[in-house]
């Protein structure tokens, strides 16, 4: 399903991307990630660890770089896995106990019948051209190929921009989840779950 025009959009990234992906996905939630995952140099290395390259709409330029991304969940998991393992491998064991708790507390129900994208993300010298927008819409022509009826994706409560992003999109807010004291440390108070009927 590649799209026309100056940019393209595919499924799925090649093995080698890996690392790109990872710092692009940094550079995108760093703020939301940074105690949790970094320091930066470590938080790459993981996601690049335990990125699943199937699960992800990559957005190329002209040169075939790749310049936006958005994983999605589905039966074959998400677009980021991985197992105490692979925390262990990148922070040790002490660093992988309590973030393997932390990121246990953030884990979320999806519906089978709803497209959940995580992640959506544009590098910052692009962004501001609709690159976002034509994700969305490239999520919604691939749901509806596989008689998904709705996209979910979830939104922190203090990132006013995206909020109103995707509610330029069409998409609302059906559940606000409380995060409680976990929100002193990350830096929000809330997750809210928008989204949008197809």
């Amino acid at each position: 399903m590649p799209e026309s025009n100056e940019i393209s959009l595919v499924i799925g990234l090649r093995e080698t991307e890996r690392d790109l992906a990872a710092s692009l996905y940094w550079q995108a939630f760093s703020k939301k990630l940074s105690f949790l995952l970094g320091p930066r140099k470590k938080a790459e290395t993981y996601i690049s660890k335990v990125l699943n390259k199937d699960n992800v709409f990559a957005v190329r330029d002209t040169k075939n770089n790749i310049i936006g991304l958005a994983g999605f969940r589905d039966i074959n998991g998400g677009v980021i896995g991985g197992t105490f393992g692979d925390l262990v491998d990148v922070y040790g064991f002490l660093g992988a106990i309590w973030r393997a708790t932390f990121l246990s507390l953030l884990e979320r129900k999806d519906n089978s019948e709803i497209l959940h994208l995580d992640a959506v993300c544009v590098e910052q010298k692009s962004r501001g051209k609709g690159i976002g927008r034509k994700i969305i819409d490239f999520s919604g022509r691939f749901a509806k190929s596989k008689s998904i009826v709705a996209i979910e994706l979830d939104v922190v409560s203090n990132n006013d921009s995206a909020i109103k992003f995707y509610k330029n999109l069409d998409f609302y807010i059906v559940s606000r989840e409380k995060i409680g004291l976990m929100g002193l440390i990350l830096g929000f108070k809330s997750i809210y779950r928008m989204r949008l009927d197809l």
